[in-house]
C-alpha cells in the first residue's frame, strides 16, 4: 500500500497536520512567496517580518535558532528580517 502524500493524507479537519513539503525562503519587499506557507523554520537567530494571508503586516521579535514560527504567510520582507537561514513549511 502506497502511503498518501500532501494535505490530505492526514486530518485537515484537525487543523494539527505535519509539513508536507518545505522552500528556502529568499526574503523580499516587493514579491510574494510562490504559494502561502504555514509556518517557518528559524536556522539562524533574529526577526522575521512577513504578510498574512490577510495582508497584515507582522513582525516578530528575537526568534531563536530552531525555532518554528507557526504563522501563515504569503511574504517574508527582507528589511527588518535578520534570521536566515528560513524554511518555509507547507
Amino acid at each position: 500500500m502506497t502511503a498518501a502524500v500532501g494535505p490530505s493524507a492526514f486530518h485537515p479537519e484537525t487543523g494539527m497536520m505535519p509539513g508536507y513539503e518545505g522552500v528556502a525562503i529568499s526574503p523580499s519587499d516587493t514579491n510574494n512567496l510562490a504559494a502561502a506557507i504555514r509556518a517557518i523554520y528559524i536556522g539562524v537567530a533574529g526577526n522575521v517580518k512577513l504578510k498574512t494571508p490577510g495582508g497584515t503586516d507582522l513582525t516578530f521579535v528575537g526568534l531563536q535558532a530552531g525555532a518554528i514560527l507557526p504563522m501563515q504567510a504569503i511574504r517574508v520582507y527582507n528589511t527588518s528580517t535578520t534570521a536566515t537561514n528560513l524554511i518555509g513549511i507547507y
